[in-house]
This record gives structure tokens, C-alpha cells and sequence, in this order.
């Protein structure tokens, strides 16, 4: 049917409606009769959003440009045809028939065939603003806050209504019930949203002291790249940069990043991940406070032995320096000395004994009297000096006369000197 007997065929097709009436269904029928037959094969361009891959091989996304968009689907037969790798924001081309699914007057495009016609316009916007906020610093690391480990008190920028505000108060309330929260609601998505944020953490900053905030989480669930375009934007972007509160963001699914991700001072991958690096958990906390005790225990054990060592030796030094400690070494010192005194004179008059025994033994062997007891005399002046030689005789000297027995007087008659 060409487009001119198309209408042809619209215009009787109207005025017939106009004189009958028509069920749901045969007005579906009649759609999906006019489309499919119309429209077998169509080339089409447009920018992906919303892309699913499940695990059935099929692929599902839509297929969009500035004022519309539309469903699409692509069969797991053609899907493994295709070797492009299709991400969110990717511009592309497609071959597609249209299909009717008639029981909800529902339309969508079947692909057969998928090319790359560049990158979208969203996402082209999206690395150029990438590119410019990184060469103006804004990404720096050195521009980072630390986040601080238990906070007393943290700010929620999200969608009041939204289910990213209930997991994380959900898990703060599980991890951390001591810790204040105050929600700052705000719009997430829309031409205002970017303001809306922007108001918001100005808000939180100024509350700083009053309600002692320590840090904001702005978080958001997951959307297209389209839903999430309020977090690209320069001006949200700077905003977070001059926060003077640290920023945790968790905008998305794992899949999804935005701007304020690279300029927030810590990045989540969902809402439910921000609330869990927003503060260490009470178990963590019990157990580093048991394990710091326990260190602190051992510390105290350890200085306590080493002072508990160093008193036993200077009781055991203080004991040795007592009076009544140093009489006793005196006195076993003393009765060490006597008794090496009484062995050493022991030894001497042993010494000396067997000294004498050898001393009288020699004396006895040369002893005048042993020579008389052979049958010799001792002959001795009146001047009682012993007479070894004839010349110290006189004729008629008186001479005393020793045998072994006894001694006798004589008187010298005679002389006679003998010749040598």
C-alpha cells in the first residue's frame, strides 16, 4: 500500500468510524494491520538510552533523538550477528520493522541490523564538559577532603520521595544509629534539578555549625543518561567543589558516572555503597576499640614486667647490701680463711717434719758420734778445741780424750809427726 493509498484508505477508514462502533481490540488490529504492512523495513538513526543486556542474549534499549524516542528490541539471533558494542549514549543506525503488540496498543522497533553513527549528543556533552572541568583542576586529587571516619552528624541531598533516601537511611540506621541525620530534599532529575541540588548543599553548608554536619551524601538511583543529566551539569559541578563539607556521591547503578563523581570527594556506586563508606559500623567500631584495648593491655603488661624486673633485682641488690647480709659473707669468708689458713699450716708442718726427719737423717749419717761408734775418738784441747793435727800437740799438754762410751784426761808424752 503506497502513502497516498494510505490515505485514501485513512479518509474511508474515518468515515466509516464515524457510522460504527468499534471495540478496543479491532481499532489495535486495524493499527497494527496499517503499520506492520506499511512499514516492513526502516532505516532509522538515533541515540541508545536505557540499554539492557539480560541473560537471555535478547537486547532491549531505546532508540532516541531530541523530541522523541521508542522502544527497541533486538532478538538474541541478530544480537549475536552484531559486533558493536552498544553502551548508553551511543549514536547509531538500524535496520527495523515495526511490531504492534496489539493486546496493549503497544508499538516497538524489532532491529535486525546495528551500526555506530557517532557519539550522542548527550554523551558528547558529557566528555566535553569532562575534559574542561579536568583542565580547570576540578578533578584534582590534592583538592580531595578527607572523609571523616565517624561523623557526628551527615546531610542527605536527594528526592524526598525517592527510594535511594530510604536505603540509605535504612543502613545508616543499621550501621550507625548514634550519628544525626538531616535530609535536604531536592529535585533529582528535570530542567531544575541542577538548581535545586545547588540550593541544597548550600543549605547543608550552612547548617555546618548549628547542626554539627560533618559530611553529604548526594545520592540518586539509577535512570538513563537523560534522567541522571541534572548531575552533568558545570554548575552543580562547581558547586560540589566549593562545598566546604566532603562529599560522598552515589549516583546510579555500579554502571553509571556522572560529573559530580569526579568532583565529589568520594565516589559510590549506588546510594546503598555511599551509606556504607559514610561511617564505620558499630561492629567495627567495638571490635578496633576491643583491639585497642587489647593492645593498650599488653603495653601496660609489658611496662609492668619490665619495672616488676627491675624491682626484684633491686631487692635482690638491697638484700645483698643489708648488714646483717654482708656479717654472713663476712663471716663465711672468714671461716673460709681460717680453715684454708689452719690447711695451709697444716701443710707447712707436714712440710717442715719431713724436712726435719731428712735433715736429721743426713745429720745423724755425718755425726761425730756414729764415727766413734766404729772405733774412732775425738781428741780435745784443755782449751776443749778439737784436735784434727799433731801440730796443735804439745809435749805434756793435758788432752781430753772421747770415745763412745765416755771420755778419759791423758797427758801428751810423746809426739811423732808423721811423714808424708
Amino acid at each position: 500500500m503506497t502513502y497516498k493509498e494510505q490515505s485514501i484508505f485513512q479518509k474511508n477508514t474515518s468515515q466509516q468510524i464515524e457510522n460504527s462502533l468499534l471495540t478496543v481490540s479491532e481499532l489495535s488490529t486495524c493499527i497494527k494491520n496499517i503499520l506492520e504492512s506499511n512499514f516492513t523495513w526502516i532505516n532509522l538513526t538515533g541515540e541508545i538510552s536505557n540499554l539492557a543486556k539480560p541473560y537471555s542474549g535478547h537486547i532491549y534499549f531505546t532508540l532516541k533523538d531530541q523530541n522523541a524516542q521508542i522502544k527497541a528490541v533486538m532478538w538474541k539471533s541478530s544480537a549475536f550477528k552484531s559486533t558493536l558494542e552498544l553502551h548508553n549514549g551511543l549514536q547509531v543506525n538500524v535496520l527495523a520493522k515495526i511490531s504492534v503488540f496489539a493486546p496493549r496498543g503497544e508499538y516497538q522497533l524489532v532491529v535486525e541490523k546495528i551500526t555506530a553513527a557517532g557519539v550522542g549528543d548527550l554523551l558528547q556533552a558529557f566528555e566535553d564538559l569532562k575534559k574542561e572541568l579536568a583542565q580547570a583542576g576540578l578533578f584534582d586529587q590534592a583538592l580531595k577532603q578527607a572523609i571523616p571516619p565517624n561523623p557526628k552528624a551527615i546531610a542527605i541531598i536527594t528526592s524526598a520521595t525517592g527510594a535511594a533516601l530510604q536505603d540509605v537511611l535504612t543502613i545508616l540506621e543499621r550501621r550507625r544509629p548514634d550519628i544525626l541525620v538531616f535530609v535536604y530534599p531536592c529535585l533529582v532529575q528535570g530542567e531544575l534539578a541542577h538548581l535545586s541540588l545547588i540550593k541544597a548543599i548550600a543549605a547543608a553548608n550552612n547548617d555546618q555549625l548549628q547542626n554539627n554536619i560533618e559530611l553529604i551524601l548526594l545520592v540518586r538511583g539509577g535512570g538513563s543518561i537523560e534522567d541522571l543529566s541534572a548531575f552533568n551539569q558545570r554548575d552543580l559541578a562547581y558547586a560540589l567543589a566549593q562545598s566546604h563539607l566532603p562529599i560522598i556521591t552515589g549516583v546510579g547503578h555500579e554502571t553509571d558516572t556522572t560529573i559530580v563523581d569526579f568532583v565529589s570527594d568520594l565516589r559510590a556506586a549506588t546510594p546503598s555503597a555511599a551509606a556504607e563508606l559514610a561511617c564505620l559500623s558499630s561492629d567495627t567500631l567495638f571490635n578496633q576499640l576491643d583491639y585497642l584495648a587489647s593492645q593498650i593491655t599488653q603495653h601496660l603488661q609489658s611496662i609492668l614486667d619490665k619495672y616488676q624486673h627491675k624491682l626484684q633485682n633491686f631487692e635482690g641488690l638491697l638484700k645483698s647490701q643489708h648488714p646483717k647480709n654482708i656479717l654472713n659473707a663476712q663471716q663465711q669468708k672468714l671461716l673460709y680463711l681460717v680453715q684454708q689458713l689452719n690447711n695451709n699450716m697444716a701443710k707447712n708442718i707436714l712440710e717442715k717434719r719431713s724436712f726435719l726427719a731428712l735433715a736429721a737423717q743426713s745429720l745423724d749419717l755425718t755425726s761425730p758420734l756414729k764415727t766413734l761408734a766404729r772405733g774412732y775418738a775425738i781428741i780435745e784441747s784443755n782449751t776443749h778445741e778439737i784436735c784434727t793435727s799433731i801440730a796443735q800437740l804439745k809435749l805434756g799438754q793435758d788432752i781430753n780424750i772421747k770415745l763412745k762410751d765416755g771420755n778419759f784426761k791423758a797427758k801428751i808424752s810423746s809426739l811423732d809427726k808423721q811423714l808424708k
